[in-house]
C-alpha cells in the first residue's frame, strides 16, 4: 500500500514547484538556435516564467524587469531563480524607467507587466527598437481577461500584417 500523506511543507512544495513549460513565444525563440541569448522579460512577478526561459534557451543573459510593489514577491523569484544568478539581473522600476539599462540587440523581448491597452503599447514601442534583426518581440494574456492586450495586438496586426502570430494566449512579432 503507497502512503499518500505528505507533511503541510512536503504539500505546498508539491504545489509550488516550477514545472517545465514552454510558452508559444519561448518555444520560437528556441527554434534560433542561436548560443549565448541575450533577452528581456517584462513582468516577472514570482519568476516561473523566467526559470523556464532559463532552463529551455541557452541564455547569456535575461532582463527581469519588474517595480515588484511587494518586497515578498520579489524574494520569491529571486529565491526561485538563485540557481541562474550569474544568468540574470533583475531591474526593480517600472519598463519605461528601466529601458536605459537594457543592451540593444536582444534576441527576444517578452512582455506580460501592464496588460492596458496603453502598458502594452508603450512597452512594445520602447523596447521594439532593442530588439535585434531576426529577433522576437511578444507576450503573454491575449485573451478576453485583458483586452488591452487584445487591443493591441489587432492593432499591431494592422500595421504589421501577417507577421503577426497568435498561438494560446501568446502573441509574438519577428522583426
Amino acid at each position: 500500500m503507497i502512503n499518500r500523506e505528505m507533511t503541510v511543507k512536503q504539500k505546498l512544495g508539491y504545489i509550488f514547484r516550477p514545472t517545465l513549460y514552454m510558452r508559444p513565444v519561448i518555444a520560437k525563440v528556441r527554434e534560433n538556435k542561436h548560443k549565448n541569448m541575450v533577452g528581456a522579460e517584462i513582468g516577472v512577478a514570482g519568476g516561473i516564467h523566467a526559470y523556464n526561459i532559463l532552463r529551455v534557451l541557452p541564455m547569456k543573459k535575461l532582463y527581469l524587469i519588474d517595480p515588484y510593489e511587494y518586497d515578498k514577491i520579489c524574494y520569491k523569484a529571486k529565491n526561485l531563480l538563485h540557481p541562474f544568478n550569474k544568468k540574470i539581473e533583475f531591474i526593480r522600476q517600472k519598463s519605461y524607467n528601466a529601458i536605459n539599462s537594457i543592451p540593444d540587440n536582444l534576441d527576444f523581448v517578452y512582455i506580460d507587466g501592464d496588460h492596458s491597452y496603453y502598458g502594452v503599447r508603450n512597452d512594445f514601442s520602447h523596447y521594439y527598437p532593442k530588439v535585434k534583426n531576426g529577433g522576437i518581440i511578444g507576450g503573454h494574456d491575449f485573451n478576453i481577461r485583458t483586452m488591452g492586450v487584445v487591443y493591441f495586438v489587432l492593432e499591431l496586426h494592422k500595421s504589421y500584417g501577417r507577421n503577426v502570430f497568435v498561438k494560446g494566449n501568446d502573441w509574438w512579432l519577428i522583426k
